[in-house]
């Protein structure tokens, strides 16, 4: 086997590592009442212009505090909020995404396609 052959089919077997070790499992969101706030769009930015943040309405207030101005009737949507939770919870079953993040913070998905992301009360609750 050549050099060069060799060190592609190091960098393969790396790339399939990482891959690999990136599909961990990682804990769905339970409790659709502990989400302020969800996001789905396509990927590159997530301040709006490329997809949209919603809200829960039961955290309207919360979320004003933690952007800075007050949340719009038309970005309030718990059914919304539900159906990005649960595409986001079956993304992570099937494990059918580039990239995943979890912290106390957020859940954050990327298929490659579009990020999701969710955003959890106590965090947020905590920041202010």
């Amino acid at each position: 086997m050549k050099k060069s052959e060799l060190k592609q089919l190091i960098k393969e077997v790396i790339k399939e590592v990482d891959e690999t070790n990136n599909k961990k499992e990682i804990e769905p969101i339970t409790d659709i009442n502990s989400v302020v706030k969800v996001y789905s769009g396509k990927p590159g930015c997530m301040c709006g212009c490329k997809g949209r943040w919603i809200y829960a309405s039961a955290y309207r207030d919360l979320a004003s505090k933690n952007r800075g101005y007050k949340i719009n009737d038309d970005e309030v949507s718990d059914k919304s909020i539900k159906l990005i939770v649960n595409k986001m919870n079956s993304l992570l079953k099937i494990n059918n995404y580039k990239e995943v993040k979890r912290t106390d913070q957020y859940l954050f998905i990327d298929t490659g396609e579009r990020y999701y992301a969710a955003y959890f009360a106590d965090y947020m609750k905590k920041e202010l």
